[in-house]
């Protein structure tokens, strides 16, 4: 089976979220259906030190499991995705939200779909339930993208912002050379996949019950919406 780095950012992670991300790492490793990983956390420039000693546990419970990156400012989840993937050495990188939104059957299955060598590229698709859970603010830039994104892939993308993706390890240089450093890095990075007309297949999830969603501030709303159409127009 292909080795598989999964590329984990997070910007200042609260406890019980940094508790989930470690009961997850250790079904990785006593599920055994994903024997060959490597989890890579990256701290994107968190403001506070309270993640500390819980990488000091994760080294020494995870061991060559675990690596971890630590950026000295913040890039953005984009940013800290694409300095991850650039410690990995697999066949395959995924990337997925610390808190594991979809759980840990959702990464077992896009795993499994990257078996296939012809397959390149694999989306996580979010069932209409995880669109109800989302705040106001994270509601309206997700359509927008959702919408961009159908639209300028001629129907190949339905769903460009899911926290789960994965690649084939010949495909990091795509999403490396991307320009955006946060959320919409995953839009561009999609176009151009279909622009090279790679091979895409879709997987769906479902969200947690109780997974959690902080909302956009006002500022980072207009961020990313200058972010969006700035993809677009240099596209």
């Amino acid at each position: 089976m292909k080795k598989i780095d999964i590329i984990v950012p997070f910007y200042n992670a609260k406890e019980h979220i940094l508790q989930i991300f470690e009961n997850n790492l250790s079904h990785l490793i006593i599920d055994k259906i994903i024997e060959n990983f490597r989890i890579i956390l990256v701290n994107d420039g968190s403001s506070n030190k309270d993640y500390v000693p819980h990488i000091e546990r994760y080294k020494v419970l995870f061991g060559d499991n675990f690596l971890f990156v630590d950026l000295p400012q913040n890039k953005g989840k984009g940013g800290a995705i694409k300095e991850g993937v650039k410690h990995s050495n697999a066949d395959i990188v995924a990337f997925y939200d610390i808190d594991f939104p979809f759980g840990i059957k959702a990464l077992y299955n896009l795993y499994e779909a990257l078996q296939n060598d012809e397959t390149d590229v694999v989306i996580s698709i979010r069932d209409s339930s995880y669109n109800k859970k989302l705040p106001f603010k994270r509601k309206i830039i997700s359509q927008f993208v959702k919408y961009f994104s159908y639209i300028l892939s001629k129907g190949k993308i339905r769903d460009s912002q899911a926290g789960l993706k994965g690649i084939k390890y010949s495909v990091a240089p795509i999403l490396i050379e991307t320009k955006s450093n946060s959320f919409i890095m995953d839009f561009e990075f999609l176009l151009k996949v279909v622009k090279k007309k790679l091979k895409i297949k879709e997987i769906v999830v479902t969200p947690n019950e109780n997974i959690e969603f902080t909302n956009f501030s006002n500022a980072t709303l207009s961020k990313e919406i200058k972010n969006l159409f700035r993809v677009l127009f240099c596209k």
